[in-house]
């Protein structure tokens, strides 16, 4: 690009007060960087901003732990139905609810101790 500055520029709106901003940046030796930017609103209504820097030479670290860290936050939301604490609370659910109003156990769903054609 030659030009110092910003290359590239992209904002993510979230449904809380949270923007993302991603921006690729040339320092004045002509290296890049990725600039992550958090801005939130406070109580107040004003802006706080956090920003992280990721230079060039470790953009691939940095990726490979960011991919790991999302594939994490991926795998905990599924729910786990292979341990005994769960199976046990599931079980300990569905009898309480069963007592109650036999309405809330739906067979069709549930199968040893796993759910069928649900998206958790």
């Amino acid at each position: 690009m030659g030009e110092r500055g910003e290359i590239y520029s992209d904002k993510l709106f979230t449904n809380s007060d949270r923007t993302y901003f991603f921006n690729v940046k040339e320092n004045r030796k002509g290296d890049y960087f990725l600039n992550i930017v958090e801005s939130k609103r406070n109580a107040s209504g004003d802006f706080e901003r956090h920003s992280v820097f990721i230079y060039e030479e470790n953009i691939k670290e940095f990726e490979s732990s960011l991919l790991k860290a999302i594939s994490v936050i991926k795998k905990k939301k599924v729910r786990d139905y292979t341990t005994g604490e769960a199976r046990r609370n599931d079980f300990e659910a569905l009898n309480n609810g069963s007592k109650r109003d036999s309405s809330n156990y739906d067979k069709n769903h549930y199968v040893s101790g796993r759910f069928r054609d649900r998206n958790y």
